[in-house]
């Protein structure tokens, strides 16, 4: 029982990271829980999502 706990609360931290980072909180939140220290870890040195070109039409311009 406290293994799931501490999985759920290293999911969380894994989604405030993904968060700040600019990624997915869900699927971070997962492996975050699914992996433990290890999702935590990736979690923590992953770099930021990149963003799109300022120059570039977005794709709901387009439809």
């Amino acid at each position: 029982m406290i293994y799931i706990i501490i999985c759920l609360i290293i999911g969380l931290i894994c989604a405030g990271f993904a968060i700040k980072k600019g990624k997915s909180p869900v699927v971070w939140f997962f492996l975050g829980a699914l992996l433990g220290p290890i999702g935590l870890i990736c979690a923590m040195f992953s770099p930021k999502a990149a963003k799109p070109p300022e120059d570039m039409p977005s794709r709901a311009a387009k439809e």
